[in-house]
């Protein structure tokens, strides 16, 4: 790994995001994100709404997250789907490959250039969001709470970027593509409870029960092998009181982990075999 590919990779990742920031899917994704994130940190700062936790301006952005996350990895879907698959269908992707240049630098540009186009934007919105907790509770985030608070995000937006640039590279064309984004994002972000509901069911347990311990636990352990439920887990580690989970925060930063590697090794996988 050279820096001349880092940069190469770099750049290309620049001109996808510049391409992409430039259509009109991209515009019609800001209002979402604003609506979802200031819009959010706004209501739900809200101290007069009945069962809202604004004891904190951690609790207020750990709830803004959950809007945060739909928008912010729907928009990765929207930006990404046909990243590959067009130019594979275009034949464009067929003069890509028979550039001089390492396959795993043209897959990393294409995920710097995914993420770029939706990370800025939502990075900016996040310290917006940030600001309205400090107008709306009249008191700041704490620094660390603060930068996991970030730094979770823009994780959440690698780990769908990859996922989604992996999805196109199995389609034939955008619409599959597009197809398959879709549906990866509906597992994790709808179906993913039927998953602890399985193994709830497996270990005799009733999830109607909020008070049950091992219930919650299994819960928690099920959703690391989620991206969405490992961003949550993420951000309630710095909860306090009861709002706590059962799991070690080092094991929630290890499930980070292995999002971030797995999915993007996957995806040099699959751009180092990928046939135009």
């Amino acid at each position: 790994m050279r820096a001349d590919d880092l940069r190469t990779a770099g750049r290309m990742g620049f001109d996808l995001a510049t391409d992409l920031w430039r259509s009109i899917r991209f515009w019609g994704l800001i209002p979402v994100l604003i609506l979802f994130t200031l819009g959010a940190a706004w209501g739900l700062s809200d101290a007069n709404v009945a069962g809202i936790d604004t004891s904190t301006p951690m609790s207020v952005l750990y709830l803004t997250s959950a809007l945060i996350l739909l928008a912010g990895t729907l928009g990765i879907v929207v930006a990404g789907f046909d990243s590959i698959s067009v130019p594979r269908a275009n034949g464009q992707l067929v003069m890509e490959l028979a550039q001089p240049v390492p396959r795993w630098v043209l897959a990393l540009g294409r995920l710097i250039g995914v993420w770029m186009t939706v990370a800025l934007p939502t990075m900016l919105l996040c310290i917006g969001a940030i600001l309205i907790v400090r107008l709306r509770t009249d008191g700041w985030v704490d620094l660390n709470d603060g930068v996991v608070f970030l730094v979770a995000t823009m994780l959440l937006l690698i780990w769908y970027s990859a996922i989604q640039l992996v999805a196109s590279t199995l389609a034939k064309d955008g619409g599959s593509a597009l197809a398959l984004g879709i549906g990866t994002w509906v597992l994790f972000t709808a179906l993913w409870i039927l998953v602890s509901l399985v193994v709830a069911g497996l270990f005799g347990l009733d999830p109607t029960d909020a008070g049950d311990e091992r219930w919650i636990e299994i819960s928690a352990v099920v959703d690391l092998f989620s991206p969405n439920g490992t961003y949550q887990l993420l951000l309630q580690s710095r909860l306090g009181g009861e709002s706590r989970i059962p799991i070690p925060t080092p094991y929630i930063w290890i499930s980070a982990i292995a999002w971030t590697i797995v999915p993007v090794s996957i995806l040099f996988h699959r751009f180092r075999n990928l046939r135009p």
